[in-house]
Order: structure tokens, then sequence, then C-alpha cells
């Protein structure tokens, strides 16, 4: 994961053919950007992706795109053109986790739960899966019903 600090394009370069481009076409963030790297030694699979954390929308009404807003998380290949959103809207990512053993990313996101506009302590939380090669929106691990038991246990101590 690199912390780049926020950067609101990414201008992308071929240099076979020399041809440009940008990931973005309209107004955002990118607050997270993550490329596989793998030490010379290394024998297992290799995978070559690219996971962005991009804020788009003023998801808390006040004016401004920044760290207090929704972000979602997209993978794209190598080249930046083929770009697939894996996390839901209005969800704000906590943390990810490459797991090339079974061709899976883990994302730790937040949701709004509470309609307060503010990704906070709380909100829900989701644990989300999706594949490397053949990324789609990330599905929630954790059953409904485990859920409920968690918010049970939680509601006895309060």
């Amino acid at each position: 994961r690199l912390q780049m600090g926020f950067c609101n394009n990414i201008i992308f370069y071929n240099k076979k053919t020399e041809e440009t481009h940008l990931l973005l076409k309209s107004p955002a963030i990118i607050s997270d950007f993550y490329f596989p790297t793998y030490s010379q030694d290394y024998s297992g699979q290799r995978f070559y992706f690219l996971l962005f954390g991009i804020r788009d929308t003023d998801s808390n009404k006040d004016g401004f795109i920044d760290s207090n807003d929704a972000e979602k998380v997209y993978m794209s290949d190598m080249s930046g053109k083929k770009i697939i959103q894996i996390t839901p809207n209005q969800t704000q990512l906590n943390d990810w986790f490459i797991d090339v053993a079974t061709d899976n990313i883990i994302m730790y996101v937040r949701t709004n739960s509470n309609g307060d506009k503010v990704f906070d302590a709380y909100d829900d939380m989701l644990i989300l899966k999706s594949s490397i090669t053949k990324p789609a929106m990330g599905f929630d691990i954790i059953n409904p019903s485990i859920k409920a038991d968690i918010k049970s246990i939680l509601n006895k101590i309060k």
C-alpha cells in the first residue's frame, strides 16, 4: 500500500505505443493506491493489478470532497483501462488485505449505518471479499445471523 497523500488523477503511459490516458474523467480524490510487489526469490503465483481508493462524492454534504466522505475501491489492470468498482457506494475503506494464496482481496469497510453522514465507530463494519483474477463487487463474508449475535452481545454490555 502506497501512502502518497491525496492526488486527483493518474496519468498512464504505455512506453511501447507512447499512448497516454487519465484514470478518471471527473473530479475526485485518489486517497489510496496499491500494486503488488514481489521479492526476487518469491516463487508463488504473481498477480499484477492496481487498487485505488477513490472519493468522488461529497457524501456528508459539507461542500468538500475530503477524508470525511465515502471512499469506493476500484481494481484495474496495469494499463488503467479496465477498472471495476469492488466496494459499494456510501462506504468508507478502513483497510484491505491481499491474500494471494486464495486469489482474494479482503476489505474492511464502514457503512454510514446510522445515517448521520459521518463514518465513525457508531457505524457498522463490513468485511468484503473480491477475487483478484475475476474482480467484481465485493460480498460480505459475515452472515446476517452472526451479525445479529454480535449486536445482541454488544447490547448486553451497554
